[in-house]
Formats: structure tokens, sequence, C-alpha cells
């Protein structure tokens, strides 16, 4: 540490699934830290659709059938799961 306002922060780079470890001000951090909490009343949206923890399985299989029966392919590839826990 070079200093009292910075702080030593491991990322990680999802795209390149390296760490890098950087030294970052206090007052950066904080900021970068905020962008991640939400206001208040506010939810995730990851909570909503098709991927809801309530829906996704059955949604899933809908998924897999209508692709199945149309010969069409998914922008995104869907893994099928061996598991019926998702």
């Amino acid at each position: 540490m070079k200093n009292e306002n910075e702080i030593i922060v491991k990322d990680l780079n999802a795209l390149l699934e390296k760490k890098k470890i950087r030294t970052v001000e206090g007052i950066k951090f904080i900021k970068l830290f905020l962008q991640h909490v939400l206001p208040e009343r506010f939810m995730k949206i990851r909570n909503y659709g098709f991927l809801s923890s309530r829906n996704k399985t059955k949604m899933l299989e809908n998924l897999h059938d209508y692709y199945d029966k149309t010969n069409l392919s998914p922008i995104f590839p869907l893994a099928k799961c061996q598991s019926s826990n998702l």
C-alpha cells in the first residue's frame, strides 16, 4: 500500500478468466462498489421472467421443446442439464 487512501483489490476478468490485483484510491473504490447497490424498493431484474427460480425449470423445458420442434437454433445454445435442479 502506497498510502492510507489506497485499497488493494483483486479483480476477476470473466472473459479472460484471469485474476488481477490492482491498487485503487478509496473514493474510486467506493464509487465502484456503490454501482452494485440498488436504491430502496428496487429489486434485481434477474428475480423476474423466465429465469426466476419459480419458473426456471418449466420455462427452460418449454424452450428446449420449442427449439427441438421448429428446427431453429437459439442465439445462445441451450445446455441440457442432467439434474432437475437448476
